[in-house]
Parts: structure tokens; sequence; C-alpha cells
């Protein structure tokens, strides 16, 4: 894990505040290109900020560079495309209402993970997007928007799931036992674990780093510095993403190296 974490905050506007002005489009500079999901599009974004590669979508809340090169996107369905746009897995809820899915991930065998929210259940779809896998992870109303946001498959093989509607992230096995419950005070979106152990989860409000008892390590809260951005542990900004004005929903972030490709590591997120 290097480190500096890599998040994303979301600011809401202040009742009867002045309109700021818009900020520049990126302050300092990362070390690599940005994969960068949210309203309408996925971008790969240069350290100056501008895009050299986008993809028209709904609204992303997941995202992934696989090792080919493809982007794996989770915007209500879930969907694998190449870089020239060719679709080569394409998955969609049975269920209308609830939104979908908003969480993916490509796995070691090759399937892929599905957390669909609409019927609060993580499943898991082979190459041809045969539904080889269910988990029901209550609690949950079928076609409900608040049900599940994220969710990762564990190296134990348990499933760390947020429960955005609830405000926690729970620890599944693959037959159904909740193991471990991280309680929170608003609406839990994302959260992964650490190679060394730990489990980062992004609320509503902050970001926080809890041990394998659930003590909480490290907090960083979203008052201070909006847009997409990342800091060093100590808190200090290395370069900051805002463009308020095209881009009003940034959901999904990750670190590429200079030349657009996957960094090592980078199915840890």
């Amino acid at each position: 894990m290097s480190r500096v974490f890599r998040c994303l905050l979301v600011t809401l506007a202040v009742a009867g505040a002045a309109p700021a002005q818009d900020p520049p489009v990126m302050t300092g500079t990362p070390a690599g290109q940005l994969l960068v999901g949210g309203s309408g599009h996925l971008m790969i974004l240069s350290p100056a900020g501008e895009i050299v590669w986008e993809h028209k979508t709904g609204l992303v809340h997941d995202a992934w560079m696989l090792p080919n090169g493809n982007i794996l996107y989770a915007d209500g369905g879930v969907t694998e495309v190449t870089r020239d746009h060719q679709v080569v897995l394409s998955w969609t809820s049975q269920v209308a209402g609830g939104g979908g899915a908003y969480g993916c991930q490509r796995l070691a065998n090759g399937n892929t993970m599905v957390a669909e929210n609409s019927r609060s259940r993580i499943i898991e779809i082979d190459p041809q997007g045969k539904e080889v896998f269910a988990l029901d992870v209550p609690p949950g109303k079928q076609g409900d928007h608040n049900n599940l946001r994220l969710a990762r498959k564990l190296r134990n093989g348990n499933y760390l799931v947020c429960h955005k509607g609830s405000s926690y992230v729970g620890e599944w096995t693959p037959d159904g036992k909740k193991v471990r419950e991280l309680k929170f005070d608003n609406n839990t979106f994302s959260a992964f674990e650490t190679p060394k152990g730990t489990i980062i989860v992004s609320s509503l409000t902050k970001l926080t780093e809890f041990d394998a008892d659930g003590k909480v390590l490290w907090e960083f809260r979203n008052s201070d510095i909006p847009g997409l951005f990342e800091i060093t542990r100590d808190k200090q900004l290395v370069w900051r993403y805002a463009k308020p004005k095209a881009d009003g929903s940034l959901m999904a972030v990750q670190l590429l190296s200079p030349d657009g490709k996957l960094l090592p590591g980078g199915d840890v997120r």
C-alpha cells in the first residue's frame, strides 16, 4: 500500500453562500494519468487535467483499469469496454427499481463480482455474464435506492459490503454469516482492505481507516478540501482536480502510470 491515500470526497453547497469562483482544474501534479468515473462519462486525465480518453456512461460509481487495458465499471449495469469502446462484458439487473448495481470487481479466477443494489445481494458472473454465485445481504428492500454501494471480495474469500442506507460496512462469509460490522453516523459508499489488513472506508463526510478489531487508526474529513484529490498520510494536499461546472459528480478514481497503464498493485482499491 502506498504511503498516500487516493480518495474522492464530495462537498455540499451552503445555503445562502455567495457562489465561489471555479478553482483551477488541476492544482499540483499527479504521478501519472487518472481514470475517473462520474456523471455521464468515464475519463482518463493527463497529469495536467486534460481528457485523453472518454467513454459515455450513466452515473459511474465504481471503475477499474484491468491488466489487459480494458475498463470495468458499474453505472447501474456492469460493463467491460476496450479502449476503442468495444463492449466485451455486459450485465443488467432484472429488477428495474433501485438503480441496478453500483459496485464491481474483477476476480482472480476471471469472474466478476457485482454489488447489486436493486436486490441487496452480491453476485459473481462468469466471462459470458452468467450468474455463478449469489448472496443476499440484509437488510435490504427490493427496488430500494439505498441498499448497497461498493463491495469487495477479500483475500479470505469473504465480502466487504457498504450498506449505504443502514450506515455500516459489513463483512459476510459466502454462506451468509456476518462476521464484522463497522458502524457510521452517515451513508457508507466504499470500503477496501489494504495489504496490511486494515480497512479504509469512505462515507458521506469522511475517510476512515480501521484495524482488524475495528479501532480507528486514521481519519480525514471533507470539510476543508473539495474535489478529487490526493493527500499524504499527514493530510497534506499533493494535487487536486476540480472542474465543478463540467463534472458535477465524480464517484471513482484510479491512479495510472504516466503512460496510462495499470500500476503494480492496482487491484487494491
